[in-house]
């Protein structure tokens, strides 16, 4: 019985939680760079100040929230002293800490699951957030401003 609630919290948090969180992060990052390259574009071409503007807003909004999420400052090993823990790395030192030796579950791994988890659906639903309101702004003004989907910038 606690061999299986060792196994079943173990693999919660490896699949559930740090899967998700990082699937999270990838997916972000794709969206970050097609915003970033197509903000460029518009910045060189005729793209209107006002798609520009609330280009910019989705990127500081997906930068503000993958924050919270990873240190991208954490550049080498040794940065683990000089940048605070994010959400993947705490999940990170939890599933460290519950895969030892001994298979017994501590009320405080218990906490720190739970916590942990409350953090994660607050980082999501704010991804939601950003995904239905800077992100389709951006893109219903796009599509308002019948930009073609390749900018090709001027070749003199």
């Amino acid at each position: 019985m606690l061999q299986n609630m060792f196994v079943i919290l173990l693999s919660t948090i490896r699949e559930k939680y740090l899967e998700e969180v990082q699937n999270s992060v990838s997916a972000f990052r794709k969206v970050k760079s097609q915003l970033t390259a197509t903000l460029e574009l518009l910045k060189e071409g005729d793209g209107s100040s006002e798609l520009i503007r609330t280009g910019e807003e989705a990127l500081t909004s997906i930068n503000m929230w993958e924050e919270k999420l990873i240190e991208p400052e954490r550049k080498v090993f040794q940065d683990v002293i000089n940048f605070e823990n994010r959400l993947i790395s705490e999940l990170n030192i939890l599933r460290m800490r519950a895969d030892s030796y001994d298979p017994r579950i501590s009320e405080g791994i218990t906490l720190r699951v739970n916590e942990l988890n409350d953090t994660w659906m607050e980082l999501s639903q704010e991804q939601e957030e950003i995904i239905s309101g800077p992100l389709a702004s951006f893109n219903k003004l796009y599509k308002q401003e019948k930009i073609p989907a390749i900018l090709i910038p001027e070749m003199k």
